[in-house]
């Protein structure tokens, strides 16, 4: 049942490029942009427990798979740059700073598509039909943003990994699924989405292999412990406690909007 068709690592997704005729200025442009994700995403995992470099990196060998220029490989290895990306910043809306290192990286158009898949509505379910009741009248960018993030949600179920999340996320994987299959027959799409649709039937009807100690519904990190000394995170560490268990769920929810409301 498993599929490892794509890439889960650099060396990986550089053979296949090279494999498919990349050429060496092209390979060293997705290098670069690999290169400032795995700075983005140091210590941070899925919530199925796979590292966040590692699905990045799947996403970016479907779209390469599935004949995608090199601008578009390089900006699905950054894709949720913007939304979970970690740039140094305690804040994190979209900046000029945040868009100047990306274009840096990754190039102009890699950059324009790594905003315009932040732009997308999709993170929660109930904004998803807007992107539906729009796919007639997407730019460019949009409808290349958009293969990007059915990239995104077939490397979310090829191995598997929703299996190994809390109910939550599997509910949302569900729903995904659904409007996957719409969006790829709107938009011709036939092969990417028969694939998350067949995909996700098939895992769908199994159990996973081993039952994870904690059931995420989330991607999270998990700084290293030779990180543990300094001073910010000696403070989370004291004052994480007594957020979690004195504010009320709703009032952190609430607070965390505030603080992303830019983004």
């Amino acid at each position: 049942m498993s599929e490892f068709r794509y890439a889960q690592t650099n060396l990986q997704l550089l053979a296949q490029l090279r494999e498919a005729g990349f050429s060496e200025v092209e390979r060293a442009r997705v290098a670069a942009a690999y290169d400032l994700a795995s700075r983005l995403f140091t210590g941070q995992f899925r919530c199925c427990g796979k590292t966040f470099l590692a699905h990045l990196v799947g996403t970016a060998s479907i779209v390469a798979r599935h004949g995608a220029r090199e601008p578009v490989v390089a900006a699905a290895l950054l894709h949720a740059a913007y939304d979970d990306g970690n740039f140094g910043s305690v804040w994190r809306r979209l900046t000029k700073a945040k868009r100047a290192t990306v274009r840096a990286a990754a190039g102009e158009e890699a950059e324009r598509l790594v905003a315009s898949y932040h732009s997308l509505p999709w993170r929660r379910s109930e904004d998803r039909p807007a992107l539906l009741r729009r796919l007639g009248d997407l730019q460019e960018d949009e409808r290349t943003a958009v293969f990007i993030r059915m990239a995104n949600e077939l490397e979310e179920v090829l191995d598997g990994a929703f299996l190994y999340c809390g109910a939550a996320r599997q509910e949302d994987m569900k729903n995904a699924v659904v409007a996957c299959g719409e969006i790829c027959r709107v938009l011709d799409m036939p092969d990417i989405g028969a694939e998350i649709e067949e995909t996700y039937r098939r895992y769908s009807a199994a159990k996973p292999a081993a039952v994870l100690a904690t059931a995420r519904n989330g991607s999270y990190l998990l700084p290293a412990a030779s990180l543990s000394t300094r001073p910010g995170l000696r403070l989370w560490a004291l004052l994480r406690k007594p957020w979690e268990g004195f504010v009320p769920k709703a009032l952190r929810i609430r607070i965390k909007a505030i603080l992303n409301l830019a983004r």
